[in-house]
């Protein structure tokens, strides 16, 4: 039986953990598995105590030999939840429409969501694998031959398909889940190739009940099955897959209603042949399973890594900020050409490829804290969401108010922490404006009206200069860049339960 003996990155976190999160984050490998090797926690510079009920220590990884007994796995009960962002085929003239009649698109947002959780509210046509497991699949996608010289190639095992896709065996419906939204977003990208308005849709959600049974199936399972067989397994990958399938199917009817052009494919794993869902143009995940070349299970917590990223890393900040995009490697955040509105509905914008190592974390999400931190440096925003512009989907709106709240001045810090003793100040300051521009965009602010919001409601990390460069020290290459997505219109599943009652 093992324990870890130590946390690694616990001192570079940038908020203080307290002894709650560290006995929760050592306690993740107790009775770990019977040939006593070691677990590793590793946690991330976003690694906090997130204070709900459940007081969940978010931002960190696990790895887990794969001998270890499955049961031993920490699965949440909202395992593969994520972030799905598609790009709208959509001319600037015509997000421009949407932005002068936003009224009239969140009425239909909502009305929108108001269908796909009616619909959802039937148990039976909910998602879950005993009810959806996969009833048809091949017993090989491909076989292995060797020519008459010798060479081995594959082929298509067409014996073994008999031409069955890999299906579910009943149908299910959608939903949005709890701490889930779906909204447009907008950028503006200025580059020396391109100066366009883009509009975005933006899915996190999770399949409650697929997601609830998966995470009891594994803490039952005992001896009987290995963290490798679990994270291998077949209800595993289906999970995963139907989150996914999940998110991209809600852009999809959601954009469908509201009249919004978007990249959509058939849902070839579904068991009604016709139905649709968007095609991603990124996809990031809060909690995820996979195995690395060690022969270890790695749980990944509120972080991902980005050498597995394909087109940049999307963090979630606070509803009022919208959704960060840090790129990836070799990124020229542009479309392969110009053109016309409908010569861009076909292209995919690139945000970068995946870079670094496996101990290279990105957060996807930014920490959540209620009342004051110990680290003094440390900015927050906190706001009622509920009395934003871009959140006001249901009628119990109120005004407009966000406060930023900053516990005292941020330092000033050198940019990248590059010298620049004895250049060209015009040069130093040219660099720092684009670093600025290109690099660390920071947040906007709407009107702070005093006394409106209640000093103990939930804070916001703000991703400011002084955030950013612990980044920077870390190894994030700040020359990559970020991308901010502005919320327009954003549904989030509180504000619609709020309006149920």
């Amino acid at each position: 039986m093992t324990t870890i003996r130590s946390i690694t990155g616990e001192h570079e976190a940038l908020l203080a953990l307290g002894a709650h999160s560290l006995q929760t984050l050592q306690n993740l490998g107790r009775a770990c598995d019977p040939v006593e090797e070691q677990c590793a926690v590793r946690v991330s510079p976003f690694c906090h105590e997130h204070p709900d009920s459940h007081r969940q220590v978010r931002g960190w990884t696990l790895d887990v030999p794969s001998e270890a007994p499955g049961h031993v796995l920490p699965i949440s009960f909202n395992m593969f939840d994520g972030v799905t962002i598609v790009e709208c085929e959509m001319s600037e003239t015509e997000v421009l429409d949407v932005m002068r009649d936003l009224g009239k698109m969140k009425q239909k947002l909502g009305e929108a969501v108001e269908r796909i959780m009616k619909k959802a509210s039937a148990q039976e046509k909910r998602a879950c694998w005993s009810r959806c497991r996969p009833s048809t699949y091949p017993k090989s996608l491909e076989k292995a031959s060797k020519d008459k010289e010798g060479r081995l190639f594959f082929v298509r095992d067409e014996d073994s398909t008999g031409g069955s896709p890999v299906i579910d065996s009943e149908d299910w419906v959608p939903e949005l889940s709890p701490d889930g939204f779906i909204g447009l977003h907008q950028h503006w990208h200025r580059s020396t190739r391109e100066n366009r308005l883009c509009m975005y849709v933006i899915c996190q959600s999770y399949l409650p009940k697929a997601c609830l049974e998966y995470a009891d199936l594994v803490h039952q399972v005992g001896e009987a099955c290995t963290a490798g067989a679990v994270c291998l397994s077949e209800e595993t990958q289906w999970v995963r897959m139907a989150c996914a399938r999940n998110r991209a199917r809600l852009i999809c009817e959601v954009c469908s209603a509201l009249g919004i052009r978007v990249p959509v494919m058939l849902d070839y794993n579904a068991r009604d042949q016709g139905t649709q869902m968007a095609i991603p143009l990124i996809e990031t995940l809060h909690h995820d399973m996979i195995t690395n070349e060690e022969k270890k299970v790695r749980i990944l917590n509120y972080c991902t890594e980005t050498r597995r990223t394909t087109n940049g890393t999307i963090c979630v900040m606070a509803p009022w900020e919208g959704v960060w995009i840090f790129h990836g490697g070799n990124n020229n955040n542009h479309h392969p050409s110009s053109g016309s509105g409908d010569a861009h509905a076909s292209m995919r914008r690139n945000f970068g490829q995946a870079y670094g190592g496996r101990h290279h974390l990105l957060p996807t999400a930014s920490p959540q804290v209620r009342g004051q931190t110990t680290r003094t440096r440390l900015t927050f925003s906190s706001a009622d969401p509920g009395q934003c512009t871009a959140l006001q989907i249901w009628p119990k709106a109120k005004d407009v108010v966000v406060v930023p709240r900053k516990n005292q001045a941020t330092p000033t810090v050198s940019l990248c922490s590059i010298p620049t003793e004895g250049l060209d100040p015009d040069v130093v300051q040219a660099f720092q404006h684009i670093m600025l521009e290109n690099s660390c965009p920071q947040p906007f602010y709407m009107p702070n009206i005093p006394g409106m919001v209640n000093a103990d409601v939930m804070q916001h990390l703000v991703f400011d200069e002084y955030v950013l460069n612990k980044m920077a020290e870390r190894g994030w290459p700040r020359m990559q860049g970020v991308t901010v997505l502005t919320p327009m219109a954003c549904a989030l599943y509180e504000h619609w339960k709020k309006q149920q009652l």
